[in-house]
């Protein structure tokens, strides 16, 4: 892992959308689904990590959630990444990337929830490793 080097490049929060009238304050039981995607831009050099999440309560989706993030990565690592026509991005890696959206929606969480009755919304640990199996395979 510490042979890939990348920088955070940009996040876009491209949905957050509560529905107040099926969230209950009172009801301490709440769900939450989540979906980790990725998708590599060949030419930018750019990993795009695009994180979802559905908070449920009552078998009711309350609030809507998803949010992109990219990561630049170096030439020299993918080129160190490339072999036999494809690149393969390290599960391990694809992990660490997770990790960073999941931890950045707890601070977009509690941006957005700011004198909401959400304001109080706890987003449990994810274990990514448990998650993510694979290595990502990128034909060229």
């Amino acid at each position: 892992m510490s042979d890939i080097q990348y920088r955070f490049m940009k996040m876009d929060l491209t949905q957050f959308s509560p529905e107040w009238d099926r969230y209950d304050s009172e009801n301490q039981e709440i769900g939450i689904e989540s979906n980790f995607n990725f998708s590599y831009n060949k030419e930018n050099m750019v990993l795009r990590c695009t994180a979802n999440l559905n908070f449920i309560q009552k078998n009711q989706i309350f609030l809507k959630t998803e949010l992109q993030t990219f990561f630049d990565i170096a030439e020299e690592t993918v080129e160190k990444l490339t072999k036999d026509g494809q690149i393969t991005l390290p599960r391990i890696f694809l992990c660490q990337c997770a990790s960073l959206a999941y931890g950045s929606f707890r601070g977009v969480i509690y941006m957005k929830t700011i004198n909401t009755a959400l304001n109080n919304l706890i987003l449990p640990p994810m274990y990514l490793n448990e998650v993510i199996k694979d290595d990502m395979i990128i034909q060229l």
